[in-house]
């Protein structure tokens, strides 16, 4: 099943993607509200929305994301704003805004980026809470999608506006939120703007600067998660191939293969540190450890 999600999820995006060309544009934003509290800014009217909560939190305070997990402590003092982004028919944003106290606020915002097929606020979270200890206002996004897990990719069945979402207008509408509700929150205009993300977040930065470089003044793209359609895929029959009798090996066959490609290329870059510098010059052949008569683990 899982599988077969990736491979749905996989060429729904890029069907949504090369079929339309299409970038999201927002509304005329409404005219900035200043006020005067974190509590005040419930309700604010946005682009693509309004805020449905903001709840002033202390150093420490339990900070709860998800029904039935562990909440994660406060690093500092922060106004957490949530609200829920719809720009267009069926789609569904749940975004945070996370604002230091305005005393602390170093002028700055973070964005950060969610892994696998997101499906919740776990991961942006971890890098808000980092944001904001260190003075940052932070914005992390679900991607537009509930899912049981961030390797779920079922809710992307006859969903087309949720598969944009997840492609790349999530995070964009996101990045606009924040904006809009720093203007409304600080008297201070915005500094400058960042994003961060790993693994698919690692896309989505890509996916900035490629749809929209004005977003953030600046990206870290960590361990891109692409060509999407073409990785998808590959997971997909990686998938498969260990589900069938005898396709999953064993650690001890795993390490064997380890061992042997390290024996045979680690030293190619004139190094022998257990890494391989670069895979794309090691002719290691696994085919050598083909097993010759009954199987071992170490054949």
């Amino acid at each position: 099943m899982r599988a077969v999600s990736f491979l749905l999820l996989a060429g729904t995006m890029s069907l949504a993607a090369c079929a339309t060309g299409e970038t999201a544009s927002a509304p005329a934003v409404p005219a900035v509200q200043k006020v005067d509290s974190c509590e005040a800014l419930a309700g604010l009217g946005l682009a693509y929305g309004k805020v449905d909560a903001a709840t002033p939190l202390s150093s420490g305070a339990v900070v709860n994301l998800q029904a039935g997990q562990p909440g994660l402590p406060a690093p500092a003092a922060f106004c957490r704003v949530q609200a829920t982004l719809t720009p267009v028919p069926g789609s569904s944003i749940k975004v945070e805004v996370w604002l230091p106290e305005r005393s602390g606020w170093n002028g700055k915002l973070m964005g950060a980026g969610n892994g696998g097929f997101g499906a919740n606020m776990l991961l942006p979270s971890l890098l808000m809470r980092g944001a904001v200890q260190k003075g940052y206002a932070a914005v992390g996004t679900d991607m537009g999608h509930v899912g049981e897990s961030d390797v779920d990719a079922s809710w992307a069945l006859n969903a087309p506006e949720k598969v944009r979402d997840y492609g790349w207008r999530a995070n964009h509408a996101g990045a606009e939120t924040a904006k809009e509700v720093i203007a409304a929150y600080y008297e201070a205009p915005l500094a400058a703007s960042y994003f961060h993300g790993c693994s698919d977040g690692g896309r989505q930065a890509l996916t900035f600067a490629q749809r929209y470089p004005a977003d953030y003044d600046a990206i870290v793209a960590g361990a891109p998660a692409i060509p999407w359609t073409r990785m998808a895929s590959a997971f997909a029959t990686n998938a498969i191939a260990a589900g069938k009798p005898g396709g999953d090996l064993s650690p001890a066959k795993l390490k064997l293969l380890q061992t042997a490609s390290l024996g045979e290329c680690d030293a190619l870059d004139g190094v022998t540190d257990g890494v391989i510098e670069d895979p794309r010059v090691c002719r290691f052949d696994p085919a050598k450890l083909a097993c010759r008569g009954r199987a071992a683990p170490t054949a």
